[in-house]
């Protein structure tokens, strides 16, 4: 009689976590397929600076260009793939 309730209790056992795993994959391919966004974040913006200097006489402006590169802990964000890689807690990358 013990044996029969060890296999009932493994059988029991292997129903729940085929049951659990199939109702986590429905679960995630409807988030996937239905919830899920991309998430918008800032890649670069441009930006433009004048500096204003005087030369003697004159009043000389410079103007300089450039883009500003946005980085989440340390990965520029153009590589950005996942929403995971903008956490500081990722396991154990640090």
């Amino acid at each position: 009689m013990p044996e029969l309730i060890t296999t009932k209790d493994a059988l029991t056992g292997q129903v729940i976590k085929e049951s659990n795993d199939a109702l986590e994959k429905l679960i995630d391919t409807y988030v996937d397929n239905n919830l899920a966004l991309d998430i918008p974040i800032l890649v670069s913006r441009p930006g433009q600076k004048t500096i204003s200097e005087r030369s003697g006489e004159r009043l000389v402006s410079r103007t300089y260009n450039f883009t500003y590169d946005n980085y989440f802990y340390g990965t520029k964000a153009s590589e950005i793939t996942s929403a995971s890689q903008c956490s500081l807690i990722r396991g154990t990358n640090f």
